[in-house]
């Protein structure tokens, strides 16, 4: 293990996300050091992490968002939306339940997720790729194509989260 630590919302105060030594990302007991959940990305590598909190309108749901990529280009490699569940850690969306909604899981992407960017409170989740234009000669004029957008909506009646294609 090492010391790559990430101090998470002041409403769990209990919980961190650790960087293990074999490229996983642990969810555990910032006490015990009990490790509830670990993350384990499809690719072997220097994997990034990117970890955010989520809140929905009801201010007991409390959801980690996490996003794993690798390369200079972030491909990315993981994906998982996590929650509490009768006190205890699960995992509501991962990449296999995107697959099942339209993400290609087999090819280069990159995903971009934007919540309440427009006031609506809505959860946009977007799988996007970049290509060179026949007239660009440089990286930076690379443009990006959205092949998939989703709203990620938390459902009262399943207690769980649906996706819907937009």
């Amino acid at each position: 293990m090492n010391s790559r630590e990430l101090e998470i919302s002041d409403e769990e105060k209990g919980v961190q996300f650790f960087l293990a030594d074999d490229g996983t990302l642990q969810l555990m007991n910032k006490n015990t050091k009990d490790v509830y959940k670990t993350f384990v990305p499809a690719e072997n590598g220097m994997v990034g992490y990117r970890v955010r909190d989520v809140f929905t309108a009801n201010p007991e749901n409390i959801f980690f968002e996490i996003n794993a990529t690798i390369g200079a280009h972030e491909q990315n490699c993981g994906y998982w939306l996590i929650g509490k569940e009768n006190g205890q850690w699960v995992t509501y969306v991962a990449l296999e339940d995107l697959a099942k909604n339209g993400y290609a899981i087999d090819q280069w992407r990159q995903i971009v997720t934007k919540i309440n960017t427009d006031g609506s409170g809505r959860f946009i989740l977007l799988s996007q790729y970049e290509y060179m234009p026949p007239e660009a000669t440089f990286g930076m004029q690379r443009r990006y194509f959205t092949d998939l957008q989703l709203e990620l909506l938390w459902d009262d009646t399943t207690q769980g989260v649906v996706m819907r294609r937009l």
